[in-house]
């Protein structure tokens, strides 16, 4: 029996752990201002690309996001 709900416990951790890892990023927000648009995408939990003026910032650019195919970030 304790192996049985070992096991178990197993899985939906694992499961758990999985479904964390397959989080769809939500649509981007585009936001006009004097200065021209402002376009905000979140990527994953806390990471977020801002596009604004031609330039991209990344806030807390962390795995698991797939960065290919996102514009290069803006270096200083």
């Amino acid at each position: 029996m304790k192996q049985v709900l070992s096991t178990l416990s197993c899985a939906l951790m694992s499961s758990l752990a999985m479904a964390a890892f397959t989080y769809a990023a939500a649509e981007p927000q585009v936001f006009q201002t004097p200065a021209g648009p402002v376009k905000i995408t979140p990527l994953n939990h806390a990471s977020t690309l801002i596009e604004a003026g031609g330039k991209s910032i990344y806030l807390d650019p962390a795995k698991p996001v797939k960065f290919a195919g996102l514009p290069r970030p803006i270096s200083s």
